[in-house]
């Protein structure tokens, strides 16, 4: 256990058993909450049944054993190199995974062997958690895979990260490639790197078609010093023009983007993810965004007026101030948004998830929560006061 804890927040060494068990349990809230602890406690028990919950269906339940296992750190250092080594696929990936983010500069000569398999996807996570690491051993074996297509993307990343100056030229060489996103992690390494030579092969891709990759060079030029800006208003046109053009062509991944003070208006973007961007002031008045996913993002002060949100993720949202009256948020997750001064009027939020919401100061007048879980996690009843959660009006009261 790491110093400082607060030990009295943490279960007892005796519940450790009982929180393996929990590691099983379908719900996946309960789940998560036993691989937090047993991270936070640091018991050797604990580390090869989060090592089996690593293949648990639930993506982000993965991810919080990663991050326990890499907590408990050295003590979890061997079962997760014999894990890497060992024959189950999937496991390989994700102990390469959680050995990057334990930075324990023994996986290296592990991790360059493991680049050499035919699996396109343990190569690639190998690549980026020698990456995370950061040991100058992994220069030489990182050059070598700028070569490989199938990981170029990887490798440009953790070259950026080790910070050698001996990537720029094989990197630059690299902004040829014909992939959006290899192209956009070659040009952030180079940004990193802080090399003059690379002010000059990035200038053209300022005018890139692709509006990603004008952006990183963008932000990698002015990181070097050689700042090329498209006015604001030129930035949100464009920015709009390629969410539709790249939704058109299938793709629904728009997360991590900048995407501030954008108006995607009167759009169908059922089902894209939005995950962790930042859609400050962004509006999207009348847009269907049915099963969309927002978890992470930021909107505050957006405008969703009139949307539909159906089924919709926005676990952990700032929402704060957004304009959703009249908005269809039925079914939708909601937990742990921030819906403080939030316009909710006459929108709808039946069967939505609430739990651990912050609506003070949000208006709820006329708005349907029939048979929504609120911040406390009890069921809307008809006719309950929900000024007890800080919020301004009554909801629909024939529910």
């Amino acid at each position: 256990m790491s110093q400082g804890m607060n030990q009295e927040a943490l279960p007892h060494d005796g519940d450790v058993e009982q929180l393996i068990v929990d590691l099983a349990d379908p719900e996946k809230d309960v789940r998560r909450t036993a691989i937090k602890a047993l991270g936070q406690i640091g018991d050797e028990r604990a580390i090869q049944p989060l090592i089996a919950v690593l293949k648990d269906d639930d993506f982000l339940t993965k991810w919080a054993a990663e991050t326990a296992l890499a907590t408990i750190g050295a003590l979890a250092f061997d079962p997760l190199l014999a894990t890497l080594q060992g024959p189950d696929a999937e496991l390989r990936i994700r102990a390469a995974a959680v050995l990057g983010k334990m930075g324990d500069e023994r996986a290296v000569e592990p991790l360059i062997a493991a680049m050499k398999t035919e699996d396109k996807d343990m190569r690639s996570w190998s690549i980026s958690a020698l990456g995370q690491i950061g040991d100058a051993r992994a220069l030489e074996p990182l050059l070598g895979a700028l070569n490989d297509e199938q990981v170029r993307g990887a490798a440009a990343w953790s070259l950026g990260e080790l910070g050698d100056m001996l990537a720029v030229g094989p990197l630059i060489a690299s902004l040829a490639d014909d992939r959006v996103s290899v192209r956009k992690a070659v040009i952030a390494a180079l940004g990193k790197l802080g090399d003059a030579a690379a002010v000059g092969p990035l200038i053209p891709m300022v005018s890139s078609p692709d509006l990603e990759v004008a952006e990183e060079a963008a932000g990698a030029l002015t990181a070097l010093g050689h700042p090329k800006y498209m006015t604001g208003t030129e930035l949100t046109s464009a920015k709009r023009q390629d969410v539709i053009r790249q939704y058109k062509e299938g793709k629904k991944w728009f997360g991590e983007r900048n995407l501030v003070g954008v108006d995607l208006s009167d759009l169908g973007l059922a089902g894209a993810i939005f995950s962790e961007s930042d859609l400050s002031g962004a509006a999207f008045r009348n847009s269907v965004l049915g099963a969309a996913i927002f978890n992470k993002a930021i909107l505050v002060g957006a405008h969703l007026d009139h949307a539909s949100l159906r089924m919709a993720e926005l676990r952990g949202t700032h929402l704060a101030g957004a304009d959703l009256s009249w908005t269809m948020i039925t079914t939708a997750d909601l937990e742990g948004a921030d819906l403080r001064n939030a316009n909710l009027s006459s929108a709808s939020l039946f069967r939505s998830n609430l739990k651990g919401a912050n609506l003070s100061g949000a208006n709820v007048t006329l708005a349907d929560f029939g048979e929504a879980i609120l911040p406390d996690g009890t069921k809307y009843r008809r006719g309950m006061d929900l000024s007890r959660y800080g919020t301004i009006g009554n909801p629909q009261t024939s529910l």
